[in-house]
């Protein structure tokens, strides 16, 4: 069935401001990722809007073949609703991918209701129109059309689940549903000439636009968001708008929104059914028997969970170890320099030194001039927070030290903390978070937050929570994530908390208010915060041994276990990615000589948890000779894993360390 003449697909699109708004908060949860500039993908497939100009819009849908279908939701010339649409070619062009709509048509004719008659479908051309995209977040639209030109600067309204323009691997908290591949266009044979385009969007909300016409044959548009609920999609309210003009004539305070009733909507891949119930007697309540009528070049109906192994290629470089030297790998940047502490060969002085390893001259660098530890290095590999011991007495205190290529090692500045150490930095290396003795004669250790302009901080306590471990910072300091002790029991049981600016630190619950056990890290603002287990001593709890993200938004979820290794301890995770989309972790398990080691796993909200022995195993990369490995750390985007561990014939008195660089590069 050819898409124009079968079905004229208008499709509204924004309303109102307020409308709009809403739709941003449902469906841009996280920033997407950006497209290559230029380029038209499938994660185009949206809907769009001028911020200046909300009350109309643009729902593109990117079908594959390179065409494109285009639903133009506006106004005449006298404030009634229009809506536009055309298929279009996807060319590429010197300055990119260009979607050409060589024509773009109105209808009119049926009447709303029985007697609707296909038949009465008048199509008429009224201009051309193109579409570009800077990136994933905005573009151009032109037109020339009922007299008049335009260049309109557009902006993406809306998120379709699992479309893309975003990591293939997914988003964290926005799990996709076998069902997202419903996202599309329908319409009802029968009545040929109008029909509905549905968009799933992240956590189970959907939003439709039906195109239609009112009882006088004229054009009608309207729109709604709805949730799943019981296997249909219910929108309790849809709404129609009137009132702006035209082109050069738009205003969106003329826009006024009309409630004009709710819409249910039960879905197949293939066939469905729409029951509608207005608020106005021309429209009354009914039902139409859909069929498909258009499918997005991504998702697939049904949409099936993919492997790691779909989505990327994965490579392994082992790093050669220094002859006689004992190394142990912290922290990589993003153009693979390795942050790595070299174990002393004396008994007196210091127990490490640090070591870095240049990818671009295949060697290490350590470094014996200096005392300091390094513990973290830089994305871009220019600077390295590590801690260093000052003489006290008879004893050493530790005090924060930051390397950077110019001045090589210095103390903060700002340091007021006896005994201060550090545990985490933030992923722009701004803030630096740790406990210490506020006081020499301290019982417990204070935590603590630094940054240039501040100094040295005491983080917020609490009755409940007094001291602890942090670990990770967001870049602005808003939050702090790690873990404290129970100060009810007085032992230290890990409870999962989070510090915020001006407030008392928060226990970290999951949805059915169990305390959780350690926050390990977090991504770049700390909008997802990643952990271990249940707080306390909970080995009743199914899911006790399970790493977990938190949001601050209200997303929680478990990991999952693998299930073909019998797991005798916590799942931890060590470090994420800035958006938070890609987790790093270890768990312990058991071998067949019934001795507990330790291996590494990746997990993505699509992938779910992979273990990289499967990983090795499947593709015939690396080996599987290791004791332990650890997964230590992630380079800003995630296509570098740092793994870190012991050969398998190691022994306690000839240890001999391995590290490895696993890549993961995207498949084309």
């Amino acid at each position: 069935m050819e898409i124009m003449p079968s079905v004229a697909k208008g499709f509204p699109r924004v309303l109102a401001f307020g409308l709009a708004a809403m739709l941003l908060g449902l469906a841009i949860c996280v920033p997407p990722a950006n497209a290559a500039p230029g380029v038209v993908e499938s994660g185009h497939s949206a809907m769009w809007f001028d911020p200046t100009r909300s009350g109309e819009g643009w729902v593109l849908e990117v079908l594959s073949d390179n065409h494109a279908l285009l639903y133009w939701f506006t106004y005449d010339e006298h404030g009634k609703q229009r809506w536009v649409q055309g298929v279009g070619n996807i060319v590429a062009t010197d300055d990119g991918d260009v979607i050409e709509f060589g024509e773009i048509y109105i209808t009119r004719g049926p009447k709303f209701g029985p007697e609707y008659d296909a038949d009465d479908l008048q199509i008429e051309v009224v201009g051309e129109a193109s579409m570009s995209f800077q990136d994933c977040e905005w573009g151009e639209f032109s037109y020339s059309a009922f007299g008049q030109a335009q260049t309109l600067a557009i902006r993406r309204l809306s998120q379709t689940m699992a479309a893309g323009c975003a990591p293939l691997h997914g988003v964290t908290g926005q799990p996709v549903r076998d069902y997202a591949g419903q996202s599309g266009s329908w319409f009802d044979p029968v009545f040929d000439g109008q029909g509905f385009s549905l968009h799933w969007l992240s956590r189970d909300d959907a939003l439709v636009t039906w195109y239609g016409y009112d009882e006088h044959g004229d054009q009608y548009w309207l729109v709604g968001v709805g949730r799943f609920e019981d296997d249909r999609i219910v929108f309790p309210v849809v709404h129609s708008a009137q009132g702006a003009r035209f082109g050069e004539d738009f205003d969106p305070d003329d826009v006024e929104l009309i409630d004009w009733g709710s819409i249910e909507m039960s879905l197949g891949c293939e066939l469905g059914t729409a029951s509608f119930d207005s608020h106005l007697e021309a429209f009354g309540s009914g039902t139409f028997e859909l069929n498909r009528l258009t499918l997005l070049k991504r998702p697939a109906c049904p949409w099936v969970a993919p492997k790691l192994t779909d989505l990327y290629d994965v490579s392994w470089t082992e790093i050669p170890s220094p002859d006689n030297e004992v190394l142990f790998a912290s922290s990589i940047a993003d153009d693979g320099t390795i942050l790595a502490r070299r174990r002393s060969d004396t008994l007196s002085g210091l127990p490490y030194y640090t070591a870095f390893w240049h990818p671009q001259r295949s060697q290490w660098q350590i470094d014996l001039d200096n005392q300091e530890v390094g513990h973290f290095i830089s994305a871009q590999a220019d600077k390295v927070l590590g801690s260093a011991p000052v003489p006290w007495g008879i004893r050493s205190r530790w005090v924060p030290s930051l390397w950077t290529e110019n001045q090589s090692w210095q103390k903060l500045d700002g340091v007021t903390f006896h005994n201060s150490y550090p545990l985490g930095v933030s992923k722009d290396f701004s803030k630096i978070v740790g406990n210490g003795d506020q006081f020499a004669s301290d019982n417990f250790r204070t935590t603590w937050i630094w940054d240039e302009t501040n100094g040295q901080r005491p983080l917020p306590s609490s009755e409940e929570v007094r001291g602890g471990t942090p670990v990770a910072v967001s870049n602005d300091g808003s939050i702090v994530a790690g873990d404290a002790w129970e100060v009810s029991t007085g032992h230290d049981n890990g409870l999962g908390v989070i510090w915020k600016v001006g407030a008392e630190p928060e226990i970290l619950t999951d949805q059915a208010g169990e305390r959780l056990g350690r926050a390990n890290a977090c991504n770049h603002d700390c909008s997802v915060i990643v952990g271990s287990g249940l707080g306390g001593f909970a080995p009743w709890h199914e899911r006790f041994s399970e790493a977990w993200y938190w949001m601050p938004t209200g997303e929680f979820a478990f990991l999952g276990r693998l299930d073909y290794e019998f797991n005798t301890s916590r799942y931890r995770p060590a470090a994420t990615t800035d958006d938070g989309n890609l987790i790093v972790g270890s768990y312990a398990f058991v071998d067949p000589r019934f001795v507990q080691r330790q291996r590494a796993f990746i997990w993505t909200q699509n992938t779910g948890i992979v273990s990289v022995s499967s990983l090795i195993d499947q593709l015939g990369v690396g080996d599987l000779e290791w004791k332990n490995m650890w997964a230590m750390g992630l380079s800003s985007n995630g296509d570098k894993i740092l793994l870190s561990g012991e050969h398998s014939d190691s022994h306690s008195s000839d240890i001999q360390r391995r590290i490895v660089v696993l890549s993961l590069t995207e498949k084309l």
